[in-house]
């Protein structure tokens, strides 16, 4: 029995420059793809095609693709897992398809989100010189697992030394005619907390000098 073929009616993209297509069969909504694997099956708009068959051959395109992408962004930078998963789905791999990637490079250790969580908190607090509490946010944003970020922010931004960091931090944000206020605001934004920011301003801007009224 011939297979039943279905006709491509739209191949669309989620913006300009995205890998990412959304292909259409007969109208409704197929499944996503990148735009390298579609110029490899020679598939486009209007083709007729059989969906099992173009499944089966896309997703064996799709991992040898998937691999290769995923190699070029850890060379780039250290990412972690679920960074890299979101990098691949993001340009249109099948979520299965990106997660027997990254696996893979767990395994073998190209990915390992302990390594990147200490990278990462350390430009963070040393290079930034940003609060425990910012740097927290910035390896919860990137899918750093809260245990690793907890255990590199004490590596590199101990409970005990934010203090400390927090008055080296308003000594190199003070500005000219700076305010206590102003500049404790820039240390909360940081991620140090209201207390530690305000102690940090007046030791670097003392009040008489500064126009606060004492207390």
């Amino acid at each position: 029995m011939p297979p039943e073929l279905r006709r491509v009616t739209d191949i669309r993209s989620p913006r300009r420059g995205s890998r990412r297509r959304d292909i259409y069969l007969d109208g409704d909504f197929w499944r996503t793809t990148t735009a390298g694997v579609l110029r490899e099956l020679f598939i486009a708009q209007c083709d007729e095609v059989d969906p099992e068959d173009t499944d089966a051959r896309a997703r064996d395109a799709e991992a040898a693709e998937a691999r290769t992408r995923a190699l070029r962004l850890v060379g780039y930078r250290e990412r972690s897992r679920h960074e890299l998963l979101n990098r691949l789905a993001d340009d249109g791999y099948p979520h299965d398809v990106a997660t027997t990637v990254v696996d893979d490079l767990v395994c073998s250790g190209l990915v390992d989100d302990a390594r990147y969580a200490e990278q990462l908190a350390r430009s963070l607090v040393e290079i930034k010189g940003l609060g425990r509490s910012r740097a927290a946010r910035e390896l919860a944003k990137r899918g750093v697992p809260d245990d690793l970020a907890a255990a590199a922010l004490d590596a590199y931004a101990p409970p005990d030394e934010e203090e400390h960091r927090a008055r080296e931090a308003a000594i190199r944000l003070t500005r000219p005619d700076d305010t206590v206020d102003r500049l404790a605001g820039r240390l909360v934004r940081r991620g140090f907390t209201s207390a530690l920011a305000l102690a940090a301003a007046r030791e670097a801007l003392p009040a008489s000098d500064h126009g606060e009224d004492p207390a």
